[in-house]
C-alpha cells in the first residue's frame, strides 16, 4: 500500500494473530530473534521493524540546546529452515526496516533483529510480520 496509506484490515489480522513485538535492543543485548512456523509453500512474508532515535534535551528545555544523537543502525534479517539468510534489509539512514519475501519451502523461520554499531544508548523497537497468499499479493 505506499507511504500514508493503513491497510487496516492486515493490521487487524496482526493483532489477532499477535504477529508482533516490542522490546529494548542494549549494549548487553545487541541481537534478538523471533521463530515463526510456516506452513505451506507459495506465501509471502512482509516484516517491519520500526526504533526509536533518541534526543537529549537541557535540563531547562528553554534555550534550545536539543542535541541529535546518532542514529542508531538496526538491522533486519529472515533467516530459513537450513539457516540460510534469505532476506535482509539494512539500511543505515533511518529507522525503518523492511523485509518483502516470497517463501520457498515450509518450516520454521527465524527473524533477526541486530543493532549493527553497539551504543550505549537503549534502543526501543516494535516488529511486526504478516504471512500471506502471494496470489493476492
Amino acid at each position: 500500500y505506499g507511504a500514508g496509506l493503513l491497510d487496516t484490515w492486515t493490521a487487524c489480522q496482526i493483532v489477532d494473530n499477535e504477529n508482533y513485538e516490542d522490546g529494548v535492543l542494549t549494549s548487553t543485548t545487541t541481537s534478538i530473534e523471533h521463530t515463526i512456523d510456516v506452513n505451506r509453500n507459495h506465501e509471502r512474508i512482509r516484516i517491519s521493524l520500526a526504533f526509536l532515535k533518541s534526543v537529549s534535551a537541557s535540563s531547562s528545555h528553554n534555550d534550545d540546546d536539543v542535541t541529535d544523537v546518532e542514529l542508531p543502525d538496526v538491522d533486519l534479517y529472515l533467516i530459513d529452515p537450513d539457516g540460510r539468510i534469505v532476506a535482509s534489509s539494512t539500511t543505515s539512514n533511518n529507522n525503518i526496516e523492511i523485509i518483502d519475501y516470497e517463501l520457498e519451502d515450509h518450516g520454521e523461520y527465524t527473524i533477526e533483529v541486530d543493532q549493527y554499531n553497539t551504543t550505549e544508548e537503549d534502543v526501543f523497537y516494535g516488529l511486526a510480520w504478516t504471512i500471506y497468499d502471494s496470489i493476492l499479493s
